[in-house]
């Protein structure tokens, strides 16, 4: 399954594995939104070798129903490749990431 989440405390963490792509949307739908605000989120990219624009929309919309400023969001173990398209697209200013 590419999508896993689990909640410790007030925070989800959502692993992703495989891919993370436009296929992948729904499973990360389900996993990412419907949590009250205030809900501070990590994603996981340890075993993402690549993202597509799909994968960055989802994240955007992610920011959105956490609630955009007020989010906390932390994109944690990005692969050198990943971490450095996250930087081109200045997600460092909106996200937490390592």
């Amino acid at each position: 399954m590419p999508v896993v989440s689990r909640v410790e405390g007030d925070k989800v963490i959502i692993t992703l594995s495989v891919s993370f792509k436009f296929s992948d949307h729904e499973a990360f739908r389900k996993a990412a939104l419907g949590h009250p605000p205030g809900t501070k989120f990590e994603i996981d990219f340890g075993d993402i070798e690549q993202i597509d624009s799909a994968s960055i929309g989802m994240l955007l919309l992610l920011r959105t129903a956490a609630g955009e400023a007020e989010s906390d969001i932390s994109l944690t173990n990005c692969r050198p490749n990943v971490l450095k398209l996250f930087r081109m697209c200045k997600f460092g200013d909106i996200f937490h990431l390592s």
